[in-house]
Formats: C-alpha cells, sequence, structure tokens
C-alpha cells in the first residue's frame, strides 16, 4: 500500500499557502499562481506524476466539458430568458417575500444547471422589471437573484470545484441532489426573511 509521505508536508503546505497568498494579495492572477504551485508540487516531490493521471477521470473531463454546452446552450437559444420571462407572468400580484423567495429559487435552478453569471444575466434584468410592476424598490429583488446565483452546490455541473472533487471523492450525482437541496432550500428561506426584514416588505 502507497503511504502517505509526511516528510513533504511542511514544504506542500507552504507552497500552497505561497501560491493563495499571491492571488490573495492580488500579486499576480489566481490561475498563474496555482498553476506554478502545482508545478512547484511537481518539483519537489510532494506530488508524483502518475498520482496526476490517477486523479483526472474521464467522466469528470466529459462533465465540465457538457456543463459548459449546457450553459452555453442555454443562453444562446434564448431558453433561460424564456424561463424567466415564464416565470414572471403574474408575478406581481404575489407578496413580496413569495417574489423574493421565487426569484432566488429560479435563479438558484439556473446557476445549478449552467453558470452564476448566466443566471445573474438573465434573472436581474427581470428582478428589476418586477420591482418597478410592484412598486417596491429593486434592491432587494436584485440581491434575491444574486444570492441565488451562488446557490450553486445541488449538482456538480454547478461549479467547477464541485466537478473537481466528484472523481477524488468518490461522489455521485446523486450525492450532490441529496446534501445540496436541502441547504438550497434553507438558504432560500433564511435569506428571503433577511430581505424582507431589511428591506420592510
Amino acid at each position: 500500500a502507497e503511504l502517505p509521505r509526511s516528510a513533504k508536508a511542511p514544504l506542500a503546505i507552504m507552497i500552497f499557502v505561497v501560491a493563495v497568498g499571491v492571488a490573495a494579495f492580488h500579486l499576480a492572477p489566481i490561475a498563474v499562481s496555482s498553476l506554478a504551485g502545482g508545478i512547484a508540487m511537481l518539483a519537489t516531490g510532494c506530488v508524483k506524476f502518475d498520482r496526476i493521471g490517477r486523479a483526472l477521470s474521464a467522466k469528470v473531463i466529459v462533465l465540465v466539458a457538457a456543463s459548459i454546452a449546457l450553459g452555453r446552450a442555454l443562453l444562446e437559444t434564448g431558453a433561460a430568458q424564456w424561463l424567466g420571462e415564464a416565470l414572471a407572468l403574474g408575478m406581481h400580484a404575489f407578496p413580496p417575500a413569495a417574489v423574493l423567495a421565487t426569484m432566488m429559487a429560479f435563479a438558484a435552478l439556473l446557476t445549478n444547471f449552467s453558470s452564476n453569471t448566466a443566471a445573474a444575466a438573465v434573472g436581474a434584468p427581470i428582478a428589476i422589471s418586477l420591482a418597478r410592476q410592484m412598486g417596491v424598490p429593486p434592491e432587494p429583488l436584485v440581491l434575491a437573484v444574486l444570492f441565488g446565483c451562488n446557490l450553486c452546490y445541488a449538482t456538480p455541473v454547478a461549479y467547477q470545484t464541485n466537478i473537481l472533487i466528484m472523481s477524488a471523492g468518490g461522489y455521485q450525482f446523486k450525492d450532490y441532489v441529496r446534501a445540496g437541496t436541502p441547504l438550497v432550500l434553507l438558504m432560500i428561506v433564511t435569506l428571503s426573511v433577511l430581505l424582507v426584514w431589511k428591506y420592510h416588505l
């Protein structure tokens, strides 16, 4: 059995801290610092080259490509915009708290199958339009969309880090749904209540 090489642990921690610190203090882009950190891990022997090959799964690579294509398809075909407009029909008749929760849930649903940028681009104009129709400030509805765009942990394709740990942790799609969906629902309820309280809706 392959045993952990604990002698390399301090060096690995130091490389990790430097790579994160360089990006955190804007000394270099995170793409550059993380790549340099990875190369340093290989050069110093903290990670063996054959372990990298085993960590990369063909399923994960295909999943990354498919998630990018899915997000682009939702935007390019107008499907995301159509979904948002369909959702907005008749919404102005509901109480503000229900509209907040619905907009947040819509953004969360969209971000878990495309990207948070796409969800924000589609949801923000709809939120502003609804706010005007309801005669309420647009800020709480826009914040509901932005909060929803960050609830991206109910599917593996929702965010890059979700996909990266899928193979390493031996997770399946259903594991993300089972663990992420209750958390998304909890955050939607909590954040909606806080927004209603903050803006006296």
